[in-house]
């Protein structure tokens, strides 16, 4: 069965909107790459990689710390 949970009870478990269409678990991140038009490549643990837009980039790194 699949269950759908709300952006705000994600956020509890370390996840965080990256893009419109993303949400992305903190805990999976490998690493971070900034990209010349301030958006950030994200790669996961599993060699997937995102993109965190300009929106969401400056709250992905304040979570991070860097």
């Amino acid at each position: 069965m699949l269950q759908l949970y709300s952006e705000s009870a994600l956020a509890q478990y370390d996840f965080i909107r990256v893009s419109k269409n993303t949400i992305c678990s903190l805990r999976k991140i490998k690493s971070l790459k900034s990209e010349v038009d301030r958006k950030i490549k994200i790669t996961l643990e599993n060699g997937y990689q995102i993109i965190a837009s300009r929106m969401y980039a400056e709250e992905l790194r304040k979570k991070l710390g860097v």
